[in-house]
């Protein structure tokens, strides 16, 4: 297997070919960090056509007894070995 440097021309062009396929399937991994980047260029796109909206609508999950609440309110980096995953 090669090894590349970030920087090098051939680097820079594998990148720019696969750079679009992570991103496009990051996207529809729920709740990754690059499907909330879309929703928020969406939510922008939306704000810049209908203007800011008028109605404030608050959805509080039962955090206690959902696993998925529990999960998203510990943003971690270490995948699925530690705590909330287990």
């Amino acid at each position: 297997m090669a090894s590349f440097a970030v920087g090098e021309p051939e680097t820079m062009e594998k990148l720019k070919t696969v750079l679009p396929l992570v991103q496009h399937a990051g996207a529809k991994i729920d709740y990754s960090p690059t499907a909330r980047a879309a929703a928020l260029s969406t939510l922008y796109a939306l704000t810049q056509f209908h203007g800011c909206p008028s109605v404030f609508l608050t959805i509080a999950p039962d955090d206690v007894h959902n696993v998925l609440s529990i999960r998203m309110s510990f943003p971690t980096t270490s995948g699925n070995g530690g705590f909330p995953a287990i």
